[in-house]
This record gives structure tokens, C-alpha cells and sequence, in this order.
């Protein structure tokens, strides 16, 4: 399947351009199976949006499955690189929620946190962005019930203490389905 010279040259083509993309990512892996080197990414885990308690010490564990990505919280001043076959660890505390920042803060009901990768790490790297919602504990627990395939990372080095919610992000699973 070639690549139409008409999405390569009109700049507005990116919606098509991006369908053409994953058709022939989804057709190479149906081809080829495990030897096609788009199955890495075809495990992912879709979420739409992922939730932090307010004002609770949360523990991010960021892994990555196939490259290294950077998990970016710009409005947080947060980020951390996920490094294929580890983890690495950030702490932080959310002190403030997004309903506090939508209505009282930036007074902008359009507002939210966003997750998203800092690195480019392929050809998806402009979908690995999600709203953030920073949330009262009981519906941060809500929505973590919630959640299908859920998977809590082992400790690395140091124990969790019992107060401490450990959130895991895998950076190449959590990139939204956008097509």
C-alpha cells in the first residue's frame, strides 16, 4: 500500500494522513504477525483521561514498554522519562483540584490538567496526550474501581508508605485512541 503523494503534499491532510497510517499499521500487523515492527505499540490501553487525589502524596511509577518517553504535567512542573525495562519514581501532592482551577483560580470552565508525552518517540507521539483531573479522594477511588486492566507496578527500591496513592503510567499503553 503506497503512500498517495496528495497526503504528502497538502499540509491539511492530517486527519486522512493519520487514518491512512494506522490502516497500514493494522493491515502490516495482520501480514506479518509478531515480526511486524508496528506490533510493539498494539497492546495499548486506552484511557481517556487519568485521575490524581487532591492533596494526598501520590507516587507516579512510569514505565515504557518499546521506548523512552517523558511523562509531562506542565501546569505540575512535573516530569519524569520512561525508560524501556524500569521504573523510575516521582512523588508529588496535587493541592489543587481541577474544578478549583476551572472556577476560582484561572476562571476558565475549559480548563484542564494535561498528561502527555514530552519526548518524540514515534509516530504517534502527537496522541500521547490526556486531560489530567485532579479530584476529591472518593472520586478518585470511584473512578479507580472503574478501571479495566488496571495494573499496579511492583515497589522498586523503597517500601510505599500505607498513606500514599501509587499511580502507574505506562507510557506506551496510555496513549488515547484518537482515529
Amino acid at each position: 500500500m503506497a503512500m498517495p503523494s496528495d497526503l504528502l503534499d497538502n499540509p491539511t491532510s492530517g486527519p486522512v494522513l493519520k487514518d491512512y497510517l494506522r490502516t497500514l499499521m493494522n493491515n502490516d500487523i495482520k501480514e506479518k504477525g509478531a515480526e511486524s515492527p508496528y506490533k510493539h505499540g498494539s497492546d495499548d490501553l486506552v484511557l481517556k483521561e487519568f485521575h490524581l487525589p487532591v492533596n494526598e502524596d501520590v507516587r507516579l511509577v512510569i514505565r515504557s514498554k518499546d521506548v523512552i518517553h517523558s511523562a509531562f504535567i506542565p501546569h505540575m512542573r512535573m516530569q519524569m522519562n520512561a525508560v524501556p525495562g524500569m521504573s523510575t519514581v516521582f512523588r508529588m501532592k496535587p493541592t489543587i483540584t481541577t474544578d478549583s482551577m476551572r472556577m476560582h483560580i484561572l476562571k476558565n470552565e475549559a480548563f484542564d490538567y494535561v498528561l502527555l508525552c514530552n519526548k518524540i518517540c514515534g509516530a504517534s507521539h502527537y496522541n500521547m496526550q490526556m486531560p489530567l483531573v485532579v479530584e476529591p479522594t472518593s472520586d478518585y477511588n470511584a473512578w479507580l474501581a472503574q478501571q479495566k486492566g488496571f495494573e499496579m507496578a511492583s515497589t522498586p527500591a523503597a517500601p510505599v508508605e500505607a498513606t500514599t496513592t501509587t499511580a502507574v503510567l505506562e507510557a506506551a499503553t496510555t496513549a488515547p485512541n484518537t482515529h
